[in-house]
């Protein structure tokens, strides 16, 4: 999520970070600034589920260390995370953006990258 001083706070999500799930439910039940820190706050995740409590935590529900949020200082930092996602997912001016690492150079408005991906565009 990009912060008011511009810099990015984001996590990493283990599983199923397809626009088909992960994008899918940031889409519909992830629309607030206040609940998408609430979920950063978390940390790193195993999974995403359509709340914060039935989402797994690794340090919140593992006890797991150094599994904080990263801050990067511009959105080329931000993509350039080494986590090994398909997917980037930033919550930007009150809306989802998603790039495919495979075209990075690209930003996708989730709503559109949804219609798309379910058009088999």
């Amino acid at each position: 999520m990009v912060m008011p001083d511009g810099k990015i706070r984001s996590v990493y999500c283990h599983n199923d970070g397809y626009l088909s799930d992960v994008g899918m439910t940031l889409h519909e039940h992830y629309l607030d600034s206040t609940e998408i820190g609430a979920l950063i706050d978390l940390g790193d995740l195993s999974s995403l589920d359509v709340d914060l409590t039935s989402s797994v935590a690794y340090m919140r529900d593992r006890g797991e260390k150094d599994c904080s949020a990263i801050v990067s200082d511009t959105e080329t930092d931000f993509l350039t995370i080494d986590s090994s996602q398909e997917f980037m997912y930033l919550w930007k001016d009150g809306k989802w953006i998603v790039w495919c690492v495979y075209d990075m150079n690209i930003p996708l408005d989730l709503t559109a990258a949804l219609t798309a991906d379910a058009m088999g565009e």
